[in-house]
């Protein structure tokens, strides 16, 4: 009889510990999923850029070291991957045009009617540009096979004009400019 007790005795003993071990591996992962570690912080690529300022029209875009700033007319600027050679861009652009006349929008797609060629509107979509709401216009113009995207936000009663592409690049590569000129976009934002 002594002989059997001592085999309940280490048999209890066992499940005890089973017992506890299991209870202590869901306490613990129970603990772990109640307090999630908090994500990797991210790396913000735009942060070793350089920023254009325009202190006239109040506002600041950041773009990558390597890439090229052209300032033209009395305001606009133009953002590019390569430097101009004989007028020609080669690679990715981003350009910021704010427009001389103050207009309201409706004012602006009827001045589009007027041009010459003259342009049709095909459609207008809703837009961001960093935190900025805005409209994107297509336009095709008399005579003309390509359509043209307008890309316009306004602060105040002023519009700016915002276009970006690429230009002489492998159809391959676009992608990656793409991604870049998406980059740069998302830093725009007015100043004042």
């Amino acid at each position: 009889m002594q002989k059997g007790i001592g085999t309940i005795h280490i048999l209890v003993i066992l499940a005890l510990l089973v017992l506890a071990g299991s209870v202590g591996y869901v306490y613990y992962w129970q603990q772990k999923n109640i307090a999630p570690q908090p994500p990797a912080p991210q790396s913000d690529e735009t942060a070793t850029w350089k920023t254009y300022s325009n202190e006239q029209y109040g506002f600041e875009v950041r773009y990558p070291t390597s890439w090229y700033v052209y300032e033209y007319g009395s305001n606009g600027v133009s953002i590019q991957s390569s430097p101009e050679s004989a007028g020609k861009i080669i690679g990715g652009f981003v350009s910021v045009d704010p427009l001389q006349e103050v207009l309201s929008f409706d004012q602006w797609l009827e001045n589009l009617k007027k041009v010459d060629p003259p342009k049709r509107i095909i459609g207008i979509k809703d837009i961001t540009i960093g935190n900025i709401d805005g409209l994107a216009v297509v336009t095709l113009c008399e005579g003309c096979t390509e359509e043209n995207v307008h890309r316009i936000i306004s602060k105040g009663n002023r519009l700016f004009l915002i276009n970006f592409g690429t230009f002489n690049v492998e159809e391959q590569k676009q992608a990656d400019y793409y991604i870049t000129i998406n980059s740069i976009l998302s830093t725009f934002q007015f100043t004042q």
